[in-house]
């Protein structure tokens, strides 16, 4: 893409509203990005695509509300279908949650938000919910 040099990959997405999880997989929706160098970010299907090889850092911070006594809702960062991390909400009542993580993407690979326990939601009013990531290292393609 023009105006970006080679190895560079980020993104910032954030949540205008809310969300309830209706299933007991959910990904969560974003509905705008501040920063999406190489449009890494898909707004249609909220995930991550890698298109540089590399190490990459994510991190999630997200707005958990309505949770119910016994219930304690998770919110996984999927990593093309498998949870590679994840955060909980034990038993409190709208409460900010997040996680961050480093990991090594080959291109094409895909990253998302979950909400894990129907029912359950999130705020995004006023940024409240954000999900970033962005390219430490790049690799050469593997031979």
């Amino acid at each position: 893409m023009a105006g970006y040099l080679s190895g560079q990959s980020a993104f910032a997405a954030f949540k205008t509203g809310e969300q309830t999880a209706t299933e007991g997989h959910e990904t969560i929706t974003f509905e705008k990005t501040r920063v999406n160098i190489r449009e890494c970010f898909d707004l249609k299907t909220n995930h991550f695509i890698c298109h540089i090889p590399g190490t990459y850092f994510f991190s999630y911070s997200v707005f958990v509300i309505g949770t119910r006594p016994g219930i304690n809702p998770d919110i996984d960062l999927m990593l093309n279908g498998t949870r590679i991390t994840s955060a909980r909400c034990m038993n409190i009542k709208d409460i900010q949650i997040g996680n961050s993580t480093v990991v090594d993407l080959n291109v094409g690979d895909q990253l998302w938000l979950e909400i894990w326990q129907s029912g359950e939601g999130v705020d995004g009013t006023n940024d409240k919910c954000q999900f970033s990531g962005f390219l430490l290292y790049e690799r050469g393609q593997k031979e």
